[in-house]
């Protein structure tokens, strides 16, 4: 019974549960920036450590959600699919985080977590998650 308890308690602290990042092929697919992709396994996938990003214009950072996804990658090259879960209440720095649903062509799913206040971080210039590339 202990793994229920562990469950609750992970859930109450707002830990998402999703498949792990799928190791880095080889080699990197053909039209992505393998340079662009962080080395730590953390970023992206958990709320103390979500992608920054944002947009110089008051009231675009949900476009710059939007665009930071539009340019995610999976193993095999190909956009990946995305929905937005909703808000998830106040990262470290006590801005709020947009959760996503994110589906690779091979069937991976992942949440990840993204902060849209940042207006000096450009979406494009992001660092994909591990297991995730960076359209070139």
């Amino acid at each position: 019974m202990k793994i229920p308890i562990l469950v609750c308690i992970a859930c109450s602290l707002g830990v998402a549960f999703a498949e792990p990042a799928a190791p880095a092929p080889a080699k990197p697919p053909a039209g992505v920036n393998p340079k662009l992709t962080s080395a730590d396994a953390t970023y992206g996938f958990s709320k103390d450590n979500p992608v920054q990003t944002g947009s110089k214009d008051e009231y675009g950072g949900p476009a710059a959600e939007r665009e930071y996804l539009d340019t995610l990658r999976d193993e095999a090259g190909k956009p990946v699919a995305y929905s937005r879960s909703g808000s998830v209440g106040a990262g470290k720095d006590g801005h709020i985080l947009d959760l996503y649903d994110l589906q690779t062509s091979t069937g991976r799913k992942l949440q990840l977590y993204i902060d849209m206040y940042h207006p000096k971080n450009d979406p494009k210039k992001q660092p994909a998650p591990a297991g995730l590339f960076k359209a070139k």
